[in-house]
């Protein structure tokens, strides 16, 4: 039996060895398991349970003032809510079991402007610093330093207004690109299944690149690592790639979970386990990032090895390159995240100029 065991671990590192790819998915699961990813999805799943509804009604308390002089941005809102939440929240009102409706929520709008926020303030933002914390204990960031009460929220508040405008504008944009691409094809006269088919596929390709987007906004605005942007896209898109499946069996998942003898939780019930479903994604897709050949291999400096000349003196050993300060490095880090940060925000403020020009052009239209 010890030779079988032994033979089969030694045919296990040569496939290892041979395919990179399953040593990757290796690597992964055993990363997933020493930050003890589990734990760290109960967590996120905890918060995000009670932080969605009063997110919720604060989104509908200023997008529907916004919206006084932008008619389509509950639509966008209430489209970046289907993306996240499908099969939850409907239109339908009154809605079926099991599911919430939008009117639901914009009817709380009105108190949201005091309730909402104080909410927000424990739960909303409390998701966003159990996110970070996560994320940081994900990608081995080490503790740094506290940012005091007030500080901390407002940094969480608009780490949380830039995650909901990237949302909001990626599937907006997807989704009019595909609304768009179905309309063309219908007025030219072209409908048949082939082109259904082909309508369905762009919607989906869609859907996996603003949910990349938006996980790829997650790792590299909360944890501030410094594991390469390829890496983290990599991450990113099998954390999308995996959101969007579930999204597609959303149906069978949350009916499965909400039937039977839970049929009076229904809504807490498919709430829960979509939102533990989200977290154990988001910790696969850092955990991805986390073992790829670039974040493994990151810091290390291949430096030649120089002979110094006859009588020189050599200020250190050979070949050794002057090393940086912490202090200089996390300087440089912090400058580089702050770069980022306004680079995204200005792109996404251009986008949705854009998209908010183009939308009262077709409206007059």
């Amino acid at each position: 039996m010890g030779r079988l065991i032994a033979r089969l671990k030694a045919w296990f590192a040569r496939v290892r060895r041979r395919w990179p790819f399953v040593d990757h998915v290796v690597r992964t699961i055993q990363h997933f398991g020493q930050v003890r990813g589990s734990i760290l999805s109960g967590g996120i799943t905890y918060f995000g349970f009670l932080s969605v509804f009063p997110i919720l009604a604060l989104a509908f308390f200023v997008v529907g003032y916004i919206s006084e002089y932008f008619p389509g941005a509950q639509d966008a809102l209430e489209t970046a809510i289907d993306q996240i939440l499908p099969g939850i929240v409907t239109a339908e009102d009154p809605p079926p079991a099991g599911q919430i409706s939008f009117d639901q929520i914009a009817a709380t709008r009105n108190v949201a402007g005091v309730i909402g926020a104080l909410g927000v303030l424990y739960t909303g933002l409390g998701f966003v610093s159990n996110l970070r914390t996560s994320l940081e204990a994900a990608f081995g960031v080490p503790t740094q330093k506290s940012y005091g009460f007030l500080p901390g929220k407002l940094r969480d508040l608009a780490t949380l207004v830039l995650v909901g405008l990237i949302l909001m504008v990626s599937v907006g944009l997807s989704g009019a690109v595909t609304q768009y691409t179905g309309d063309l094809l219908h007025q030219i006269g072209v409908e048949s299944t082939p082109v259904d088919i082909t309508v369905k596929v762009l919607s989906v390709l869609l859907g996996i690149a603003s949910s990349a987007l938006l996980f790829f906004a997650l790792y590299r605005l909360l944890p501030h690592t410094d594991v390469p942007d390829h890496a983290l896209w990599r991450g990113a898109f099998l954390a999308a790639v995996g959101f969007e499946a579930i999204k597609q069996l959303a149906s069978f998942i949350l009916g499965a979970a909400a039937g039977g003898a839970l049929a009076s939780l229904a809504l807490s019930v498919t709430l829960l386990v979509w939102i533990y479903y989200f977290a154990q994604l988001t910790i696969y897709g850092a955990s991805w990032a986390m073992t790829s050949p670039e974040a493994r291999t990151r810091g290390v400096e291949v430096v030649p090895h120089v002979v110094p000349a006859f009588g020189a003196v050599a200020a250190g050993p050979l070949g050794a390159a002057p090393a940086r300060s912490a202090e200089a490095e996390e300087e440089r880090s912090e400058a580089i995240a702050a770069s980022r940060t306004l680079l995204v925000a200005g792109a996404l403020a251009a986008a949705a100029w854009a998209w908010i020009r183009h939308d009262k052009a077709r409206s007059k239209a």
